[in-house]
């Protein structure tokens, strides 16, 4: 029975599909990151897999850009009143 994980040289891989179960992102929208290079995965056969520090890296940085326009917004808002 296949799964979706697997281990590369001590690294646990995970399928994006799997990583979309972890995230607020659809798995196809990982592989469009991935194929365009904002996401570090890596594709073996016709299979992208990511580590797990990678997909966490990728959500903090993802997180550290929302809060950075949210506070963007919140300060423009503030020069308009």
């Amino acid at each position: 029975m296949p799964t979706d994980t697997k281990t590369v040289s001590s690294s646990r891989l995970m399928s994006l599909s799997e990583a979309a179960k972890r995230t607020p992102y659809t798995s196809n929208f990982l592989r469009l990151l991935a194929r365009r290079g904002k996401l570090q995965a890596r594709k073996i056969g016709r299979d992208w897999l990511i580590t797990s520090d990678e997909l966490s890296l990728f959500i903090k940085r993802q997180q550290e850009r929302h809060q950075h326009a949210l506070d963007a917004l919140r300060a423009s808002e503030k020069v308009r009143i």
